[in-house]
């Protein structure tokens, strides 16, 4: 929208601009004989602007507001998706130290299962402590799935601002067509 908008102002700006055009022509006489006949023509042809009320002026402002406000409009997006990135690397990086944590807390109460599991074998031991770390145990592979699903929801925001401005993440290519 922003070149759109430049282009605009470009056109209108010269509708009423002094131009001026040259045209060189070489035309021979007798083609058949070709006995040197031959004329060369260089014209000059130039146009000045014409008062048009300030029509033109009008028409380029406009168009030069528009190219502000698309350029201001590209800017406002590209902080407000940069800070959006920033939230959710902390959010990826908190949800992987949640991952570690609940890994560590499922082999800590999995060793304490199997010492309960092996003590019951040869000491009178009560079935609710075994069922307590069971569901120790379950909650921890509940919240990991909890975690894990959120982690993928994170990457897949990522993608999607990857996929609508590439050069915000530095992957993909950049107007010019260069690699990042």
């Amino acid at each position: 929208k922003h070149k759109i908008a430049l282009q605009d102002y470009y056109v209108a700006q010269s509708s009423v601009s002094p131009n001026l055009k040259t045209k060189l022509r070489y035309k021979a006489f007798d083609v058949d004989s070709y006995n040197s006949d031959y004329e060369v023509v260089l014209t000059f042809t130039g146009s000045l602007g014409v008062y048009d009320a300030g029509k033109s002026g009008s028409i380029a402002n406009a168009a030069l507001k528009r190219a502000k406000i698309a350029k201001a409009r590209k800017n406002a997006i590209k902080i407000n998706n940069a800070a959006r990135l920033g939230t959710i690397e902390s959010q990826i990086n908190s949800t992987l130290a949640r991952l570690s944590k609940i890994n560590e807390a499922t082999k800590k109460y999995q060793r304490d299962l199997k010492i309960i599991e092996e003590k019951s074998k040869t000491v009178s031991y009560s079935a609710s402590e075994i069922i307590s770390i069971k569901e120790k145990i379950f909650d921890q592979q509940l919240s990991f799935v909890d975690a894990y699903l959120n982690l993928n929801r994170l990457s897949l925001e990522v993608f999607h601002l990857h996929s609508i401005y590439p050069s915000l993440i530095g992957l993909g290519i950049n107007d010019e067509g260069d690699i990042l």
